[in-house]
């Protein structure tokens, strides 16, 4: 690996971390505003116990979100061992 391309990779694992803080800040937030855990939202939200506002919506989206990141980086995790 070269020294640009090293460069490159150590701004996306700094860029990467920062998303990933800010996404669990934010949901952090929304928990503790309303006082339950995201995966119990998302089953309200589904069953239909809880009407979708835009709030909601862009939490269960973050909440997605980081599922996602911490899936990719736990698949690439067990890729490069």
């Amino acid at each position: 690996m070269n020294i640009e391309s090293e460069i490159f990779t150590k701004i996306r694992r700094i860029s990467g971390r920062r998303v990933i803080a800010n996404l669990r800040s934010n949901i952090k937030r929304y928990e503790q505003r309303y006082e339950i855990s995201s995966d119990k939202m998302l089953n309200m939200v589904s069953s239909g116990q809880i009407r979708e506002i835009a709030e909601i919506l862009r939490w269960l989206q973050d909440y997605h979100v980081l599922q996602l990141l911490n899936t990719t980086i736990q698949s690439k995790k067990v890729i490069d061992t």
